[in-house]
């Protein structure tokens, strides 16, 4: 169906889905790719499933054209892309919904759906990004840093109710009760909620970090230089398998 939200050249050409930086994570598992055990024992990035996840996205971005290319992309920010209707979807986070909704307020009619059912076990594929507080190593004041920090990640209800303005708050009660009540235009909170369900936490995130990187220029080689799937795989994979089982996050 991509294609056939394209039209134009250049600055004023339309496309089906803004480039966005959520789209590498998805590549993964956009054909039902795992990306790693959950015990961290083993990393499957050599698999068929991710060779045709991003077999997909270079499909859309270099051929296609159905997404902007980096250099396109730079133009434009994303979100401007679709609020002047110049993409049809935007990989809309929960942390984004309110900003967005109100630059578009009732510019035209507009609709948030849970991502598509790809993964192995024929559920809703969504991810997760968490942010929190940290207090610095050297903090004179440990012990209030470590009350404030409480307070705002579960145990202050008030706390949380603020923070739930701008997304999910680690307060499972108050995510319940007061953000999965708010609404943007006629977009409701508990559809994100709901995506939490069969949701996985960013799959670079935290430890894993430096195997992301790589995993990134394997990305940028398919999507931006060209290089096909599997010749990606086979330059990359043994350097993602490389940091990854240095790692020995399964100990």
């Amino acid at each position: 169906m991509a294609p056939k939200f394209v039209t134009g050249s250049g600055v004023n050409r339309t496309y089906a889905m803004v480039r966005h930086w959520v789209l590498p994570n998805f590549a993964i598992i956009c054909q039902g790719g795992v990306p790693y055990a959950d015990d961290f024992s083993d990393i499957y990035m050599d698999s068929e499933e991710v060779r045709a996840g991003l077999d997909l996205f270079r499909y859309l971005i270099v051929e296609a054209q159905a997404i902007p290319s980096q250099s396109a992309a730079q133009t434009m920010p994303s979100e401007q892309l679709f609020i002047t209707e110049r993409a049809a979807i935007y990989p809309m986070g929960g942390f984004e919904i309110a900003s967005l909704a109100q630059e578009i307020d009732d510019w035209f009619e507009w609709d948030a759906v849970l991502p598509p059912k790809d993964s192995p076990d024929g559920k809703n594929t969504n991810i997760t990004y968490a942010t929190g507080y940290a207090m610095y190593k050297d903090a004179k004041n440990k012990e209030a840093a470590w009350e404030f920090l409480k307070e705002a990640s579960f145990a202050n209800d008030e706390m949380a109710m603020f923070t739930a303005q701008i997304g999910m708050p680690a307060n499972k009660k108050v995510a319940n009760e007061v953000y999965a009540k708010m609404s943007h235009g006629n977009v409701s909170n508990a559809l994100y909620l709901k995506g939490m369900e069969t949701s996985r936490l960013n799959i670079w995130g935290g430890a894993l970090a430096t195997v992301g990187d790589i995993w990134t220029e394997m990305w940028d080689s398919v999507n931006v230089a060209g290089m096909s799937a599997a010749e990606a795989q086979e330059k990359y994979v043994p350097l993602l398998e490389k940091e990854f089982f240095e790692l020995n996050l399964s100990k």
